[in-house]
């Protein structure tokens, strides 16, 4: 149970921290658009490419988590029920 919470936290994680690379990227966006300095943009070209890192990270962590528990929860069950299965 506690590898699938920590499964949902680190999807939760995952996504806002997503949500703050989308925005992050529209700033870009805009700013280009408004003729911003390359030095302005490349700061924050450099912050959300940090982001979409993380959220790699996030979401690969959040995967192996959830295996992690269905695993554990399968073996459980197998434990638990032991002497009708076999």
């Amino acid at each position: 149970m506690l590898a699938l919470l920590i499964s949902i936290l680190l999807g939760i994680f995952c996504v806002i921290n997503r949500l703050y690379d989308f925005r992050t990227t529209k700033e870009v966006a805009k700013r280009r658009e408004k003729g911003a300095s390359k030095e302005e943009l490349e700061e924050l070209r450099l912050k959300y490419e940090d982001q979409g890192g993380r959220t790699w990270k996030l979401f690969w962590w959040q995967i192996g988590m959830f295996a992690f528990a269905i695993l554990t929860f399968i073996i459980s069950i197998a434990i638990f029920y032991q002497q009708k299965l076999f």
